[in-house]
């Protein structure tokens, strides 16, 4: 980051070291939880941020517009395996329908606005210990359980890794008990944040960064009237260099001047 926001700071959003640290920092990113993320301008910086914190140990379910994210400086990081298998990529359009509080039967509007997913393969011959009594009695039902297994075995290697993955992080975000949300934005933060909120689990932190004041402010306003958040601030970070040689221990004569704002909060019921 330090390379980027130095050389090539527009292509980070002009995002600082000390702002990513404050982000991960607010958002109580650690080892073992599952951070959702949308990383809109800085071509992957906070994503590999998260999942070189979480160092394979947790989920990093990165948003994105669009068919593929953008995720080039990940690369940079130098991930083994286990860290990149940890990063799962979900398109805006196959987000499953937000989470309730209160759980309830679907009906026939919701199960209308959910996406079209391929189905798994489904057999109607029974599994476990009842498929074993079953062929214990009957000899020809252990032929049929064999060929149901083969054929499962089959649909399930026939499906693109790359759509397992995406079917298990939409999965994971119907549950809605994520425990983080970190979103950078350059523009408009709130177009990309508040469609993620209900996806995150109660009393869990978010943080969200973006060059401008303004749309953090509006921002700061809806959460304050909708009553979905406490512990709202919003902050600007600061950062000063030091020359320190023998003699000569002094602040450098050019420093950046801003590195946007950072709004954090805790996500509550409405409800109270």
């Amino acid at each position: 980051d330090r390379h980027y926001s130095k050389t090539k700071p527009w292509q980070t959003s002009r995002m600082r070291t000390d702002s990513l640290e404050l982000l991960l920092s607010l958002a109580n990113v650690h080892a073992g939880c599952q951070v959702l993320v949308h990383d809109g301008g800085c071509d992957g910086l906070l994503t590999g941020a998260v999942a070189e914190r979480l160092a394979g140990r947790g989920r990093v379910l990165t948003v994105h517009n669009g068919t593929q994210p953008a995720t080039r400086l990940v690369s940079h990081f130098n991930f083994d395996r286990a860290a990149l298998d940890s990063i799962y990529a979900v398109p805006f359009a196959r987000l499953p329908p937000p989470p309730t509080l209160s759980p309830a039967l679907p009906d026939a509007a919701s199960s209308a606005a959910e996406p079209t997913h391929p189905a798994p393969c489904s057999s109607s011959v029974p599994s476990g210990p009842a498929a074993a009594a079953n062929c214990a009695v009957n000899p020809e039902a252990a032929e049929v359980a064999q060929a149901a297994e083969v054929a499962e075995v089959a649909c399930s290697a026939a499906v693109p890794p790359a759509e397992r993955r995406l079917s298990q992080a939409v999965q994971l975000l119907g549950g809605g008990q994520l425990d983080s949300l970190l979103v950078a934005s350059q523009f408009e933060p709130s177009s990309a944040f508040l469609p993620l909120l209900p996806y995150l689990g109660l009393s869990r932190p978010f943080a969200i960064y973006c060059q401008q004041l303004q749309p953090l402010a509006e921002l700061h306003l809806k959460l304050v009237k909708s009553g979905t958040a406490t512990n709202i601030d919003l902050a600007e970070t600061w950062l000063r260099d030091y020359q320190v040689l023998p003699g000569r221990t002094h602040p450098e004569m050019q420093m950046s001047g801003a590195s946007g704002f950072v709004l954090s909060g805790i996500k509550v019921s409405a409800d109270r």
